[in-house]
C-alpha cells in the first residue's frame, strides 16, 4: 500500500433475528446485530468486506465502543491514518477492520472448512443431532449448564447411543459446573470417553489458572479453552503450558498476529468458533482455518438464522462468499 494511498471506510449496522432461540447457562439469545465494513481503495477502486460483531460478555468491547470508535474512523483516510485506526481498535473492531482490507487484497481468495453443528441440550436433541447428520456433520457441539446434571445427562446419553462411526460430541457448560457438578460429570462422561472430543470452559471464572491445568491432566476426557482465551489470556495459558484444545473466535480477539502464529504449532488441538456473524464475517473465518484443516471448526450457526446474509454451506462443508456476494449482502442492508 503506498503512502499516499486513498482509503474509504464505510460502515452498515444489521439487526438479525434467530429462527429459534439459543439457550446456554448464560442465558438466551434471539438475536445477533453488529455492522458490515467495506474497505475501498479510492486509486483502483478494489473493495472489501468484514464485519464488527461484538460480544462483551465474551471479552470484546461492547456495541457502544464499537459503535463509538467506527464512527470516529468512517470516511476517507489516508494510509497513516488506516494503519493507526488498525492499531488503535478494540478487539471486535480491529478483526472486522483487518478482514475488511485483507478480503480486498489479492491473498484473500477462496477457502472451505468443515464445519461442526450446534444445539442446546434438551428432550429433542437426538433429532436434532440426527438433522445435522442429514446435512453432513459429524462432529455436535452441545450447550449443557441449562437444567439438572441428572436430566442433562441423560438427555446426553441418548444422543451418545444414536451416534455413528466417526461422530464425536464437544460440551459446552459455559463455566457453569462448580466442584459438585464435576465429579457427578467426570465420572459419568468416563464411560464414553471415545464419543467426547473435548469438554469447552466447564468451570467458572474464578477457578485458578493452576487448578484448570491440573483438572485438564485428570480429566477421563480433553478440555478445552475458550472464554479463558479473551482479551490477554492467550500469553498465560501459553507459559502454563495448556495440555488442552484451544478454541479461538476471530472475530472477537482482535488483529490475528496476536494468536495465529502462537498456536500454529499445534494444529490439531486448535478449534476456530464462530460468534453467529453474518456470512461476510464467516468468510473472514474460514480463510483462517488454512493451518488448522486437521479438524471440524465451530461455524456451524448458520442454522439459526432464516434470512439471505449466509455464506454458502453444503455436506458439512462452508465455503467463502465470492465477492459478488459480498457485494450484494451490502447493498442489501439499509445505509443507517
Amino acid at each position: 500500500m503506498s503512502q499516499d494511498r486513498a482509503i474509504g471506510l464505510s460502515c452498515r449496522p444489521y439487526r438479525r433475528r434467530m429462527i429459534r432461540t439459543l439457550r446456554t447457562s448464560r442465558g438466551e439469545w434471539s438475536q445477533r446485530h453488529g455492522w458490515l465494513i467495506r474497505w475501498q481503495d479510492r486509486d483502483s477502486g478494489s473493495a472489501g468486506y468484514g464485519e464488527v460483531a461484538p460480544l462483551s460478555e465474551f471479552g470484546s468491547e461492547s456495541m457502544a465502543e464499537a459503535g463509538d470508535f467506527l464512527q470516529s474512523v468512517e470516511g476517507d483516510l489516508t494510509e497513516e491514518q488506516w494503519r493507526q485506526a488498525l492499531s488503535t481498535a478494540p478487539p471486535a473492531t480491529a478483526f472486522g477492520l483487518w478482514s475488511a482490507a485483507f478480503d480486498a487484497s489479492p491473498q484473500a481468495g477462496q477457502a472451505e472448512a468443515c464445519l461442526a453443528g450446534l444445539l442446546t441440550i434438551g428432550p429433542k436433541s437426538a433429532e436434532s443431532v440426527a438433522l445435522l447428520r442429514a446435512s453432513g456433520m459429524k462432529t455436535f457441539k452441545i450447550k449443557l449448564g441449562c437444567e439438572s446434571a441428572d436430566r442433562e445427562w441423560n438427555w446426553l446419553t441418548a444422543i451418545i447411543h444414536t451416534l455413528k462411526p466417526g461422530e464425536r460430541l464437544r460440551l459446552d457448560p459455559n463455566q457453569s459446573w462448580d466442584q459438585e457438578s464435576w465429579h457427578f460429570w467426570q465420572h459419568h462422561l468416563g464411560l464414553f470417553a471415545e464419543q467426547i472430543e473435548f469438554i469447552e470452559e466447564p468451570f467458572p471464572y474464578d477457578c485458578a489458572p493452576s487448578d484448570m491445568v491440573r483438572m485438564a491432566e485428570e480429566s477421563p476426557v480433553p478440555l478445552a479453552l475458550d472464554e479463558s482465551l479473551s482479551r490477554d489470556g492467550l500469553s498465560q495459558w501459553l507459559e502454563l503450558g495448556w495440555p488442552g484444545y484451544w478454541i479461538i473466535k476471530p472475530s472477537l480477539s482482535g488483529l490475528p498476529d496476536r494468536w495465529l502464529a502462537a498456536l500454529a504449532t499445534r494444529p490439531e488441538k486448535v478449534v476456530l468458533s464462530s460468534a453467529f456473524e453474518t456470512g461476510i464475517g464467516l468468510s473472514s473465518l474460514v480463510r483462517l482455518t488454512g493451518p488448522f484443516n486437521s479438524v471440524d471448526h465451530g461455524f456451524g450457526t448458520q442454522d439459526w438464522f432464516a434470512d439471505p446474509f449466509r455464506a454458502p454451506q453444503d455436506n458439512g462443508w462452508i465455503r467463502t462468499l465470492r465477492p459478488a456476494e459480498m457485494e450484494k449482502i451490502w447493498k442489501d442492508l439499509p445505509e443507517s
